[in-house]
């Protein structure tokens, strides 16, 4: 005897049997937890109407449950279509259609711990369910339950592809659901440590991000280095040349010219800066300025520079000397730069290293924030939170924090736990295949209201809570034009941009 289950909902219980079933002696088998119910489980009853079974609790108290059976037609015999696609963690994104077929779940953030580390794993589950409840759904393969969580464990950063297939009730048609599961990159601590009594928001003290592997770097015997947080393999020698020399020569035998991203992985905003990398690389300086292989779209005769002694970045003419590392290998966890522009083999733009960013990038909540997919990020829309282009000095940001973003829901988006950015964390938002900032207000994103200049034409700079360890006046700010990290003195006036993590968690 063939079985099929039900679909209960509340006190309504709906059965759906195939095409040619009689419904005027069926014999149905119910588990309940009371003491008593009537007509009893396994007695054959007509539905050609809906029944109603009666539950008698243990305590005398009853409960009417209606049950309904239904035959399928031939059209529903075929119907190979979801009803329900739900997922725990991140948001999928469109919302279930019966004409699409393809959805990106994000952002699953990277780690669930309050104080995650480099290493931490990650799962995400997933419930399907059928719009006939006897079709039958296979995830990745597995037979699955209808309407049951599916596990997945072991993310990796980045897409995880999920197939979703459903056969018809008559095993005559098939739909294919596919769900990108993005796991967001880790954003790393900047290293900066605790500045008593400056500002309880600013990076030194809340030391936001995950945790650096101790020891770092492990030396593999033969004049190279691989970075156990990023997964890069690094030459610990350096060379000098100008940039075409620096790309051309470090295209080989696997080799490459680290791009701008991967560069910026090593900066260190603690108090001692970069001199932790003495003791990793052999003939280390940091006063030299360093060459990686991403191009300046607004100058194409530009290349961008990283400096070791102050961890900040900038373009310069491509004929200038500098220093240049070598690496290979590819990270799992740190993103492309964005970049596709290519003048060189082995440049940033023909090679597109490391995570693929998702698509769609962002998308605005509810509340009006902005959710970044990569990062799962919260970003205010717009950099200015007063309804006009406002600049404060570094002094006035807590005060702004304390009594205005996070004090007013006006303001706020509902959200009482804002920050101000650390460096890493700002840094995300850059896309080095676009001139500047206004990428993030231009289409394809087009959700942010962001500046890149104020009325006279100065170029931005948005305040970031990372402090110069070597001089108090001074604290890390995001050039709005270049899309990098520099300086900017206290006494200065700056954007906010706030930030916070946003948490989905759907059952």
């Amino acid at each position: 005897m063939e079985e099929h289950k039900a679909r209960i909902t509340g006190t309504t219980v709906n059965s759906v049997l195939p095409i040619g079933t009689s419904v005027t002696a069926l014999a149905p088998v119910i588990t309940h937890n009371g003491a008593a119910i009537s007509p009893e489980s396994g007695t054959a009853q007509d539905f050609s109407s809906p029944v109603t079974y009666t539950v008698t609790a243990t305590d005398g108290t009853i409960e009417k449950h209606t049950v309904t059976v239904k035959v399928l037609n031939d059209e529903e015999m075929a119907n190979a279509n979801l009803s329900v696609l739900k997922v725990k963690k991140g948001k999928l994104q469109p919302a279930l259609n019966d004409s699409i077929k393809d959805y990106l779940d994000a952002p699953i953030p990277f780690s669930d711990s309050s104080n995650p580390a480099y290493n931490d794993k990650q799962s995400n589950s997933i419930k399907a369910d059928p719009e006939i409840l006897i079709a039958t759904i296979t995830i990745n393969g597995v037979a699955v339950e209808n309407a049951e969580e599916y596990l997945i464990s072991n993310l990796a950063v980045g897409p995880n592809n999920i197939t979703i297939k459903v056969t018809s009730a008559d095993k005559t048609k098939t739909n294919t659901y596919s769900v990108t599961m993005y796991r967001a990159i880790p954003i790393f601590k900047t290293g900066a440590g605790y500045y008593s009594g400056i500002n309880p928001l600013e990076d030194g003290a809340t030391q936001r991000g995950v945790s650096w592997p101790n020891p770092r770097f492990n030396k593999n015997g033969d004049e190279t280095v691989t970075d156990l947080m990023t997964g890069l393999i690094w030459k610990t020698s350096n060379f000098k040349g100008n940039f075409e020399d620096a790309v051309k020569n470090s295209f080989d035998d696997g080799y490459r010219l680290p791009n701008l991203r991967e560069m910026r992985s090593l900066a260190n905003y603690s108090s001692g800066v970069n001199d932790y990398l003495s003791g990793v690389f052999s003939n280390y300086d940091k006063n030299n300025v360093y060459w990686t292989s991403t191009h300046s779209i607004a100058d194409k005769g530009n290349g961008y520079y990283f400096n070791f002694k102050n961890n900040i970045s900038s373009t310069y003419g491509k004929e200038t000397g500098y220093y240049y590392w070598q690496i290979k290998g590819e990270s799992k966890n740190l993103p492309t730069t964005g970049q596709t522009y290519t003048e060189l083999d082995g440049d940033d733009g023909k090679l597109q290293k490391c995570v693929v960013w998702p698509t769609p990038r962002f998308y605005k909540d509810t509340s009006g924030a902005i959710v970044d997919n990569m990062t799962s990020l919260m970003w205010f829309q717009t950099q200015n939170f007063s309804k006009k282009w406002s600049q404060y000095n570094y002094a006035g940001l807590l005060n702004n924090f304390t009594k205005a973003i996070n004090e007013s829901e006006t303001v706020n988006y509902g959200f009482y736990d804002w920050e101000i950015p650390n460096v890493n964390e700002i840094e995300t938002l850059s896309n080095f295949g676009e001139e500047d900032i206004l990428w993030l207000k231009n289409s394809p994103v087009g959700l942010f209201d962001v500046r890149k200049e104020d009325g006279v034409k100065n170029v931005i700079a948005i305040w970031t809570s990372t402090n110069d360890p070597g001089d108090s006046d001074y604290v890390y700010c995001y050039d709005a034009s270049l899309q990098v990290i520099t300086k900017h003195q206290k006494t200065g006036l700056g954007d906010l941009l706030p930030v916070r993590q946003a948490k989905i968690i759907n059952y």
